[in-house]
């Protein structure tokens, strides 16, 4: 009776080891590709060694088999360079195992924005390098300059938290900008202006506070909304870079027609 338990037990043990082999010798319903960058976008100027060093990816997916996936920077500290490379999967079972079968609306290319976090980087000139949708490489110059201030960010910007702004915008039209955010105690109120520098394709957003003369100053959260005009932009991808407290900043990506 031992004997014949034993056997069931390694005939048991025997189907188990057999099964995973051929689990995982079957093929695989998605594989990992690089994605080429239609514009990486990012502030040449405006960045200290303190703050936290961002870009923006700006692309296609070729269609709706691919998602989103992660990207990797691989940082050279001789020459200042960092390159970029931004990956998808794509779905290769299903409807999605013959693309030239594939409904039309599925073969439509898909946008999609991705922030790169470099973090603090030392004062000098930087070089973002990264594959284009022509197949040539791509290069985006950032200068990072040194800390001008022990505090965390230069000028005392207020905490956003949101940026909108139409997606598709014509560039015969003023671009009306919103930002959003709070206030992190009752005796400061958001300065009536903001400050806006323009780089090429992107608009650098200073949004300040300043202190209420003559009001106790308490712990509290009040929320606030304000509109930028920030006028007649180029046609082309263009960027929205919004500073924020804690030398963060958020971003937006829109597309201006003709």
């Amino acid at each position: 009776m031992r004997k014949i338990s034993l056997a069931v037990l390694s005939f048991a043990v025997l189907s188990c080891w057999n099964s995973n082999i051929t689990s995982a010798n079957q093929p695989t319903d998605s594989i990992d590709v690089e994605i080429p960058i239609k514009a990486l976008l990012t502030p040449y100027t405006g960045y200290e060694e303190k703050n936290t060093v961002e870009a923006v990816l700006y692309g296609t997916l070729p269609s709706s088999c691919y998602t989103l996936g992660s990207y990797r920077t691989e940082q050279n500290d001789s020459n200042h360079t960092i390159t970029v490379r931004q990956f998808a999967t794509r779905q290769i079972t299903g409807v999605c195992a013959d693309e030239t079968r594939m409904p039309e609306h599925l073969k439509m290319s898909v946008p999609f924005t991705s922030e790169v976090h470099v973090g603090n980087l030392p004062a000098g000139d930087y070089k973002f390098i990264f594959n284009k949708m022509d197949g040539k490489q791509g290069l985006r110059m950032m200068n990072v300059a040194p800390n001008q201030t022990l505090t965390v960010d230069s000028l005392p910007y207020a905490l956003i938290s949101g940026v909108s702004a139409p997606d598709v915008v014509n560039g015969k039209d003023d671009l009306l900008v919103k930002i959003s955010g709070v206030l992190n105690s009752s005796c400061t109120k958001l300065d009536d202006k903001v400050q806006v520098t323009s780089q090429d394709d992107v608009s650098v957003l200073l949004p300040t506070v300043s202190i209420k003369p003559g009001v106790v100053c308490a712990q509290a959260l009040i929320p606030f909304e304000k509109q930028v005009n920030l006028g007649k932009t180029e046609s082309g991808v263009h960027l929205i870079h919004a500073r924020s407290m804690n030398g963060r900043a958020v971003n937006k990506v829109i597309q201006v027609s003709n």
